[in-house]
């Protein structure tokens, strides 16, 4: 089923002035700390802007460099408990096309790299907002 999370981004957006480098790394390292066999992983130099949470090479958790925004596998929802001030979206896998965006929001964020990717702002899977808004 797809859910339709523009009013969640949309919220994150207007709390970007509450979460700045220091929260998003207090943030990977909490999801890290929590996760055991998992690791962080972020390249601050290459400018990207989601830090990851990854087990076995597997990605559990997308977390936005610029918002407070948070996208968690199902399987580790219960985490989100330890985490204040987030917005929290959850996913089934990294894969599986289950968000909506309204198109010119997700145009404007991915600064036009949903276009070139050819994604449909209708059936997005985490890994494509990923992908669409990394950079």
């Amino acid at each position: 089923m797809i859910r339709d999370i523009t009013s969640q981004i949309q919220w994150a957006f207007s709390k970007a002035s509450y979460w700045d480098r220091k929260e998003f790394m207090k943030c990977l390292t909490t999801l890290e700390t929590l996760v055991p066999g998992s690791r962080k992983n972020w390249d601050e130099y290459a400018g990207e802007k989601w830090g990851i949470i990854l087990i076995e090479g597997n990605v559990l958790a997308y977390v936005n460099r610029d918002f407070p925004l948070l996208f968690i596998q199902y399987e580790y929802q219960s985490i989100q408990d330890a985490l204040d001030g987030l917005v929290v979206i959850l996913f089934s896998d990294n894969d599986t096309s289950e968000f909506a965006l309204e198109t010119a929001i997700f145009n404007r964020w991915s600064q036009g790299r949903s276009d070139t990717g050819g994604l449909n702002s209708d059936e997005l899977s985490a890994s494509d907002i990923w992908w669409a808004t990394i950079l």
